[in-house]
């Protein structure tokens, strides 16, 4: 699918809270649609420190995001991406109070190019050692992904159903959207 598609969509970005199913619907998207993935970088950035990060840790999480997402966007190859800085610049408020005016930017201009699948946090949070936003913590971020994702005017669609469903609803969003 290296072909320029009318709709403008150069990239495909999975966000939602912990243990939504991004990265499978990553992996399985991108098989079917014969683009490639980007993989998410905070998940083996962090698993290298033990969990142990700081506020720069996070912000360097979002540059290496946007300057691996720029390799893709300046050859205007569509590609699709399992998270986004916009999960990063929330991660930066609630976890330190903080923004980033750099992440902001980024989403502002690409917003024109971008189609979000927001996953629904209908599946079962999976315990593990990086994971720290179980429980209701998941439908806050939920909401407050869905707030930003209208406050930016950000192109999107949610995702939600198990197995195959799961799949088969995010398929025919972007066919419909591409």
């Amino acid at each position: 699918m290296e072909k320029k598609n009318e709709s403008g969509i150069a990239r495909i970005v999975l966000i939602g809270a912990e243990s939504t199913g991004k990265s499978t619907l990553t992996a399985h998207l991108a098989e079917k649609l014969g683009i490639p993935a980007i993989q998410e970088y905070a998940r083996l950035y962090i698993e290298a420190l033990a969990g142990h990060y700081t506020e720069e840790d996070v912000k360097h999480i979002a540059k290496w995001q946007m300057k691996e997402e720029s390799k893709y966007l300046e050859c205007r190859k569509l590609y699709i991406a399992d998270t986004d800085v916009l999960i990063t610049q929330i991660w930066l408020e609630q976890k330190y109070g903080t923004q980033c005016p750099e992440i902001e930017s980024w989403i502002l201009k690409q917003q024109k190019h971008s189609l979000y699948l927001l996953c629904i946090p209908d599946l079962e949070w999976v315990l593990d050692h990086v994971r720290e936003n179980g429980g209701e913590n998941r439908m806050k971020l939920h909401h407050i992904y869905l707030q930003r994702l209208k406050l930016y005017n950000l192109r999107f669609e949610e995702v939600g159903g198990h197995g195959e469903s799961r799949f088969a609803k995010a398929y025919e969003i972007i066919k419909k959207i591409i």
